[in-house]
């Protein structure tokens, strides 16, 4: 039956894909769409300036009229080295250069012509627009804003180093408004934005010596006739000749049912293009020339998740995607919807293990849990502990294990956290899925603004089994995609599908953050042939654990700990030769497992377990290069 409405839904999709173009991509809006962007300008590449005006068309979706509009200046965090956010974040150690800072500042705000007031808010970050009249629930308006925005050198997630420019958070961006109240946070490092979905049409000048990676689809240009303007090989083009900069090309470009909109340029020559297609979502891949031969890495790992997705929850409902990869000065550039930064690495043996498929299908991963359904974080805004972070790391985990069993569980480069030299090569194992308790390789920690965690997902997962946490998640999928949902929603669907109350876990595991932390304390084997042993609970969270032991006189037993107190301490009738805490793994989330077991018989690595780690070292550069 599962299997019988996969096809059914694919064969829907692809239905409504079928009359898809670059400037209509749905027959049917995917979500309530509350804003559209109208943005034209053009780009100084020596300066780093770009000068943008734009038509916002914003409509009230809230319960209450509002007079006042606040918009994001993101770049304006950047713009000396006292503004909140580089205070905040320790950041006084950027370069002082007048060329490395940024800022967005908007020259004027307008109504028919008519031109608005407005205000700093909180910081210099946020930009509040005064309207002449209320704008009531359900009422449109259109507000046209200029605007200069300066980019620094890549700080954080927007900005330029050596031939690449990341335009992140580059326009001002109105906030939004739920109820009766705006949520429109200044900028600080980590935080997540609430935005409405909507339209984006946008008009880039560009200098002709740049390539271009963007949200969305490029339009193809017309001739007089209508149709498509091509070079002198006779070959469609994807720009015009701007009439007013002879060395600049202009490119139109579409995107719906998007949250978000990012562009990147690099000099000419930097990229290679290629092009997957899969099921009718055309993927493009940017790769950086001496990373290209990991080009069909990134193909498969990327079909793979696009794969894995669609059996789990549905297809990738928009027509393009865009895998982006940058160097890894750049590697903070933040993702949008259709757009996936990655920052690959060219192959060497101390950093090669699961690095491309790894970070490919992370971003395959956000761009459901981030991008497509416009998750907020917690009521309160603390984020303390942000869910779609949390399934996006699951779904990572899960496509992984799936398609790379065998590679992410081999032995290759899987050294001790100490050993000299590999630091930057210990891989992801099925018993290390858990990112948040994992080394990582530095590549993708450099690449995520926040950690990818499972922790509270893979508890949920021991609580309830895997088949009821895939069905929570595809409800969950289907209902809220383009709809703004709050964590809160998570847990009532779970709670339906399940049929089980999760407050407990919720209260542990979201709404504190807490860590469930056991471990043994001390074995000590008494006088009179008896032994105890003592447990400590060094998290947050006290939950019951299981005790197992294996006595001295050959018997084995285990006890049951409520985890209420800070310490317990067992006694048995024969001395302690093994224990293990959670000998079942019902807690995946059990922090210290090397302090969770006990043997009277330390552990020796002799000439067996050297040889072990050399031969896997040997075979790993020899398959990363292509050999066995």
């Amino acid at each position: 039956m599962r299997a019988v409405s996969l096809i059914i839904y694919v064969l829907l999709m692809r239905s409504w894909l079928w009359c898809w173009t670059p400037e209509h991509w749905f027959e049917s809006p995917k979500s309530n769409r509350v804003v559209h962007y109208d943005i034209k300008g053009v780009l100084d590449w020596q300066k780093k300036i770009f000068e943008g005006r734009m038509k916002l068309t914003w409509r009230n979706s809230g319960t209450s009229a509002t007079q006042d509009l606040p918009f994001h200046l993101y770049l304006n965090a950047f713009r000396h080295p006292d503004t909140s956010f580089m205070r905040a974040n320790a950041s006084k150690s950027k370069k002082n250069g007048a060329d490395t800072w940024g800022y967005c500042e908007i020259k004027s705000a307008a109504i028919n012509g008519n031109e608005l007031s407005g205000y700093m808010g909180e910081d210099e970050t946020v930009y509040w627009v005064h309207l002449p009249e209320p704008v009531k629930p359900n009422e449109s308006i259109q507000i046209e804003v200029a605007w200069e925005a300066r980019f620094p050198e890549i700080h954080a997630g927007s900005g330029w180093t050596d031939g690449y420019l990341a335009a992140s958070m580059w326009y001002p961006k109105i906030g939004f408004f739920t109820g009766n109240q705006w949520i429109c946070e200044p900028f600080h490092l980590g935080a997540m934005y609430s935005s409405d979905f909507g339209n984006f049409d946008v008009e880039l000048s560009l200098p002709n010596a740049l390539q271009l990676a963007n949200t969305g689809t490029v339009i193809t240009p017309l001739d007089e006739s209508g149709n498509p303007v091509t070079d002198q090989f006779k070959r469609p083009v994807e720009a015009t000749l701007d009439p007013d900069r002879r060395l600049n090309f202009v490119y139109k470009i579409h995107a719906e049912d998007v949250q978000d909109f990012s562009w990147i340029v690099a000099l000419q020559g930097n990229w290679g293009i290629a092009r997957l297609d899969f099921r009718d979502t055309q993927i493009f891949f940017y790769s950086i020339l001496k990373n290209g031969y990991q080009l069909e890495r990134l193909k498969k790992a990327v079909w793979s998740s696009l794969r894995y997705s669609e059996e789990l929850f549905g297809a990738y409902p928009y027509p393009v995607l865009s895998i982006v990869d940058l160097p890894h000065k750049a590697s903070s550039a933040v993702n949008s919807p259709t757009l996936a930064v990655i920052s690959n690495v060219a192959f060497t043996p101390f950093k090669q293990h699961v690095v491309p498929e790894q970070i490919a299908i992370q971003k395959i991963g956000n761009q459901f849990f981030r991008g497509i359904i416009a998750l907020g974080g917690s009521e309160d805004g603390s984020d303390k502990r942000a869910i779609e972070t949390e399934l996006a790391g699951w779904f990572t985990s899960k496509a992984l294990e799936r398609a790379y069993s065998a590679l992410i569980t081999s032995k290759r480069f899987c050294m001790e956290p100490g050993f000299s030299g590999w630091y930057a090569s210990w891989p992801i194992s099925l018993n290390c899925l858990n990112f948040d308790r994992c080394a990582m390789p530095h590549c993708l920690t450099a690449n995520s603004h926040r950690q990818t965690s499972t922790v509270a997902v893979n508890q949920l997962e021991a609580i309830l089994g895997r088949p009821v946490l895939e069905d929570i998640i595809r409800v969950y999928v289907t209902e809220k995609s383009f709809k703004h949902s709050k964590a809160s929603d998570f847990r009532q669907i779970a709670e339906r599908v399940s049929g089980r109350d999760l407050g407990s876990f919720w209260k542990n595991y979201i709404e504190s953050c807490g860590i469930l932390d056991y471990r043994i304390q001390s074995v000590i084997e008494t006088s009179n042939a008896s032994g105890t042993i003592t447990l400590e609970r060094l998290g947050s969270i006290a939950a019951p654990v299981t005790l197992w032991v294996r006595l001295k006189n050959g018997q084995e037993q285990s006890r049951t700990w409520n985890g209420e107190d800070k310490h317990a301490t067992f006694s048995f009738d024969s001395p302690i030769t093994a224990a293990v805490l959670d000998p079942g793994r019902n807690y995946p989330s059990l922090k210290s497992r090397m302090h969770s077991t006990y043997s009277d018989k330390p552990t020796r690595r002799g000439l067996h377990y050297w040889a072990q780690n050399i031969f896997g070292a040997i075979v790993g550069i020899l398959q990363g290069i292509g050999v066995g």
